[in-house]
């Protein structure tokens, strides 16, 4: 086609290109022998606590209020025992009542000093979810569990910040580690502390009751700091030993080191025996270890900020041993930013329980991957309206935050052939403050074939794509190497758009969607106009090596295109910009109420003149008009229709009510709406 036409089209989604966040998403960097994170591939898979989804609305598959007066709580570690796989939950909240009696932490047969639980389940496909029962009290709720000692009184306590951290099967017996004795910094009344102590209990009766061994990690006087292995991951090796990667907690929590020890498996019941890893011999290969805690040295070293300075920062971990890319690999939460990991959850590879453990990488972060505002509350203030209703009643101006990643390793899944995996892990997100079940797909290093992580809205990042309608596929080579770039004007031929750039193609099924952007992270498609229902495959063919994706569609997908921090791709209808001054000063204005603003919009459905599949050009109205609200307010909406490729317009009057500041923008059609936390804004 000629260089005019394409030009033109170009300019018609100029909104498009001015969402930057779209075409460049965050590079992935890591030793040059570990497997790398696929970009798009952490995704929540459901909710596992709770009565009903926080995202969603909808009933868990557990309902865990109904059948077991369970309201909400945290963390999740797991492990296999007698066939069933076992869930290790914190700080557990129980309805006030529960089949007609009180269930209060106040009410017996519960006690104060005793708030987790234990959960099980033979369920054996978690993409629905995993049903858990839980160890029962005498009314039918979930229990407590105790931790009983030889004269059959409570051992330890087990109040808030005193958890199960970890358990393993032994010989057909169940081990726990729990930690207790938590240190409040100054014992003011409801201030967060964190256990100072760990001890290991073993139960022989499915985790009805838990008796006390010996002390598992203690510090060298009561309630101070000095003990290593608080939060706990447990490993089983090919050489009878079990291996104990640890953080410390009290005033070290989540700013800690990673320390690893290891005990025979065999003598797992008895105290002593724990060997602490101490460094490596002079040939660089032999482990070295210590019978004393206090020798166990840090397994790596963190670092924050730009430039990155050493600062430790884990917590809560998990690590299991990846059959498919032949590694050990470890999970932990870390607050730390650098210019190559945002904070979030943590991931390394070794090839030993010891290491060396490679560059940590960043398998989610909150904003990135799609947590916060959807699944993870962003808190309320002045400056930041709801975005989402996922919350907790009473704490909307409290942020959520993911931690307690915690594999769930009998569902890990993979392709040695092609050193691909994709693993599962329970992540607590504080508010709302339940555990959720994610999932994250990695890849060997070196290898070629294109894996995709994901595919979604290009703006909204709604999982759910739809026809003609622009589109995100996020994954790991699906464009060779340092291949970088958006269609041009040399890519048109006979007035269509582009179905392959460089030799890199999509389909959406079978049939070829239009290639606006390509690298090798990343690839922007216009799908075909070509109805679609339910789960649909979604393939990228780079240059010959396929990769295929089961993407669930309907029919309308709508978004509003945004500009950086969340704010609307609008004009004023002189063409410039709307926005606050600072987002591109001297080019963004804020609207004023009363006026016609002009709206650019994606994935809103067929409109009155029918599309045609690769055409430059687009247009018709839709009908109904959708229902914009500017503030929580309806306004009115005097044009609604497509007016480029991909690209709706809304010319929409701003209401005279609405104050100044940046306010809340949707557009429902259809029963659907536009993503949440996205601003416009208004100055009288």
């Amino acid at each position: 086609m000629g260089s005019q036409k394409a030009n033109c089209l170009r300019r018609g989604i100029r909104v498009v290109l001015a969402s930057v966040a779209v075409l460049f998403p965050i590079g992935i960097k890591a030793q040059s022998t570990d497997p790398v994170w696929v970009p798009g591939s952490s995704q929540k898979v459901c909710q596992l606590i709770g009565e009903l989804d926080h995202q969603t609305g909808q009933p868990t598959v557990s309902q865990t209020e109904t059948n077991y007066g369970l309201s909400e709580n945290d963390l999740g570690s797991s492990f296999l025992h007698n066939g069933k796989l076992w869930f290790l939950f914190g700080d557990t909240q129980p309805t006030a009542a529960f089949n007609g009696k009180p269930n209060a932490q106040s009410n017996p047969p519960r006690t104060p000093a005793d708030n987790d639980a234990i959960a099980f389940t033979s369920g054996a496909n978690i993409e629905q979810c995993l049903k858990l029962d839980f160890v029962r009290d005498s009314i039918g709720a979930y229990q407590n569990p105790v931790v009983l000692n030889a004269q059959g009184q409570p051992a330890i306590t087990l109040r808030s910040f005193e958890i199960p951290i970890a358990g393993i099967d032994v010989g057909g017996r169940m081990f726990a580690i729990f930690a207790t004795d938590d240190n409040k910094v100054t014992g003011a009344p409801g201030e967060a502390g964190f256990s100072t102590r760990s001890v290991l209990a073993v139960s022989d009766d499915d985790g009805n009751t838990y008796h006390y061994l010996y002390d598992f990690s203690a510090p060298p006087c009561s309630l101070c700091n000095g003990a290593k292995f608080i939060n706990v991951a447990i490993g089983s090796g090919t050489d009878g030993y079990l291996y104990f990667w640890g953080s410390q907690g009290g005033t070290g929590y989540r700013n800690s080191s990673v320390f690893l020890a290891r005990k025979l498996a065999s003598s797992m019941a008895q105290p002593g025996g724990m060997q602490y890893f101490t460094g490596l011999a002079k040939d660089g290969v032999t482990p070295n270890w210590s019978a004393a805690e206090s020798d166990a040295i840090q397994l790596f070293q963190d670092v924050d900020g730009t430039p990155p300075a050493p600062n430790s920062c884990t917590g809560e971990l998990g690590v299991d041993y990846n059959t498919f890319v032949q590694r050990w690999v470890m999970l932990y939460n870390c607050t730390d930013k650098t210019p190559a990991n945002p904070s979030g959850i943590y991931m390394r590879f070794a090839q030993q329980p010891w290491g060396s453990w490679g560059a940590p990488q960043t398998i989610f972060n909150s904003q990135r991957d799609r947590g916060l505002c959807h699944f993870i509350h962003r808190a309320v203030t002045a400056s930041s309206p709801a975005c989402d209703q996922a919350g907790d009643p009473g704490r909307e101006d409290i942020e959520g935050g993911a931690y307690g990643p915690y594999f769930i390793s009998r569902f890990t899944t993979g392709d040695a052939a092609h050193g691909t995996s994709t693993f599962y892990y329970t992540l607590s997100t504080w508010n709302p403050y339940v555990p959720v079940i994610m999932k994250t797909t990695i890849q060997n290093a070196g290898q070629s074939a294109p894996v995709i992580g994901l595919t979604a809205n290009a703006e909204g990042e709604s999982a759910a794509i739809a026809p003609n309608t622009w589109v995100e596929i996020k994954g790991a080579n699906l464009a060779p190497a340092g291949d970088t770039r958006i269609w041009l004007a040399s890519d048109f031929v006979k007035s269509q758009m582009p179905t392959q750039l460089d030799g890199v193609s999509a389909t959406v099924n079978g049939k070829s969607a239009y290639v606006y952007y390509i690298s090798p992270t990343q690839v922007n498609i216009l799908t075909p106009p070509d109805a679609v229902s339910g789960t649909t495959q979604v393939q990228v063919n780079n240059n010959g090596a396929v990769a295929t994706y089961a993407a669930p569609t309907q029919t309308i997908s709508p978004s509003f295109f945004i500009f950086p921090g969340g704010y609307v791709a609008a004009t004023h209808v002189s063409g410039a910009l709307i926005g606050p001054t600072t987002l591109y000063p001297g080019s963004t204005t804020p609207a004023k109420p009363g006026e016609t603003v002009v709206l650019y919009a994606n994935g809103f459905g067929p409109t009155s003149v029918p599309v045609v599949s690769g055409s430059v050009t687009q247009s018709g109205i839709l009908s109904p008009l959708p229902v914009v609200k500017i503030g929580g307010t309806a306004a009115a909406v005097q044009f609604a229709g497509l007016t480029a490729v991909g690209e709706f317009q809304f010319n929409v009057v701003v209401p005279l009510s609405i104050p100044d500041g940046d306010q809340p923008i949707t557009a429902t059609y259809n029963g659907v709406t536009t993503q949440p936390g996205t601003l416009i804004t208004i100055q009288h």
